[in-house]
């Protein structure tokens, strides 16, 4: 009588244990989709981020581009040591500030005027170095470490706020 018990519950769980593997099977099949499109919406959000974040950007330094004396500053501290003959090329709004902080510091700076170049923006040029601290490239470096950060996050995920064990599929046997 035990003998055919204990049969009757090994094939109850060896189904049980088929459907459960179906049922993962399947949920797995269902969630899949939904990942994607958390990531491409992830992606999507990013991509509105990077653009409204251009245009605001953008629109501020065209109104106001006084940042680009700390700009420039930082730009020239990249150049080598004793670098001459430098070329700054500017925004032709930005002329008149950078030629009063050439004029400021005593130095020799040739300004060029490029209006390609966004307000609040410069090229930073001598014979043998280029600092390109445009605003198009100060954003793509900027976005470039956010991506960077997010790719980080995916590949080392920080540790969950909460544990939560679930008990195993054993029960204690019955009599």
């Amino acid at each position: 009588f035990h003998a055919g018990q204990l049969r009757a519950r090994q094939e109850a769980e060896l189904r049980l244990n088929e459907q459960l593997a179906r049922l993962e099977q399947l949920m797995g099949q269902l969630l899949e989709p939904i990942a994607e499109q958390d990531q491409a919406l992830e992606l999507a959000l990013v991509d509105l981020v990077a653009h409204a974040s251009r245009e605001v950007i953008q629109r501020e330094l065209h109104s106001d581009s006084s940042q680009l004396q700390q700009i420039l500053s930082e730009a020239l501290g990249l150049l080598p040591m004793g670098a001459g003959n430098l070329r700054i090329h500017v925004n032709p709004q930005d002329f008149q500030l950078v030629k009063a902080l050439r004029e400021r510091h005593e130095e020799s700076w040739k300004i060029v005027e490029d209006a390609s170049l966004q307000p609040g923006g410069c090229r930073v040029e001598s014979q043998n170095s280029l600092v390109d601290a445009t605003v198009e490239t100060r954003l793509k470096q900027a976005l470039a470490q956010l991506f960077e950060h997010k790719r980080e996050q995916r590949l080392h995920p920080p540790a969950p706020d909460l544990i939560v064990e679930l008990p195993s599929g054993e029960q204690p046997d019955a009599p």
